[in-house]
């Protein structure tokens, strides 16, 4: 039996994209640990995976202070994350001694895991991916309120846990970061300069399974017609 380990972060928006798949490699043969923080045990162990509980710093996201860049405010929050859970997850990981690590790309405790283990790795990535032709670089042309003329310069994330230091990743590296096998969560025609993405990037769109908890959502015509119509999405 396979030994998977996915390793993500507390947001549903990283998480719930992957419930199918581990679904999937649970119902194949698969043994799949899910670390993640414990509020989301129910919809991980509903998909036939073991839930790794730990410990996050993440919070919801938070408007950056005046003059702050919001990736400057990512790369911080990122840094603290990686100091705290590669404590938490790296000896599990040590003992599961898993065939494969699937990881979320800003799960960088699994990252530098996989490495120290020497473990094969897989990205799940839930969002666009990016290359040389598409990617955060133009993000840092503009111009920094603080001088005008200068060029906001990417911030950079320095990994350090536990007394040891793994390296440093500009917050670029970070979003251009891939594995052999990467699962991209849209359609390949969704991705900007989706053609220019090798066979290491697989665009498998919405992974979607019937939720046996869902509730019906019955809606009338005659509801419809008598109130505003108002579409939500999210993401």
């Amino acid at each position: 039996m396979p030994r998977i380990a996915v390793v993500n972060i507390g947001a549903h928006g990283h998480i719930n994209p992957t419930l199918a798949v581990c679904k999937s490699l649970q119902e194949s043969g698969a043994d799949v640990s899910y670390f993640a923080p414990e509020e989301f045990r129910l919809p991980l162990e509903a998909a036939g995976a073991h839930l790794e509980p730990f410990a996050s710093l993440m919070s919801a996201p938070q408007p950056p202070p005046p003059g702050v860049h919001p990736l400057a405010m990512l790369a911080e929050k990122l840094q603290d994350e990686f100091s705290s859970v590669l404590p938490q997850v790296l000896p599990r990981l040590a003992a599961i001694k898993p065939d494969l690590i699937i990881y979320d790309r800003f799960a960088l405790a699994a990252w530098v895991a996989a490495k120290e283990l020497g473990c094969r790795a897989a990205l799940f990535c839930p969002s666009y991916v990016m290359n040389e032709r598409f990617g955060l670089a133009a993000l840092f042309r503009a111009t920094s309120p603080d001088a005008p003329t200068a060029r906001v310069q990417p911030p950079i994330l320095k990994l350090q846990a536990g007394g040891q230091t793994y390296g440093e990743l500009s917050i670029i590296e970070v979003f251009e970061g891939r594995e052999d096998l990467n699962v991209v969560f849209l359609p390949r025609a969704f991705q900007p300069a989706g053609e220019t993405f090798g066979p290491a990037f697989e665009f498998v769109g919405p992974c979607l399974r019937e939720r046996p908890a869902a509730e019906s959502f019955p809606v009338s015509e005659a509801f419809l017609k008598e109130r505003p119509l108002l579409f939500i999405s999210l993401g």
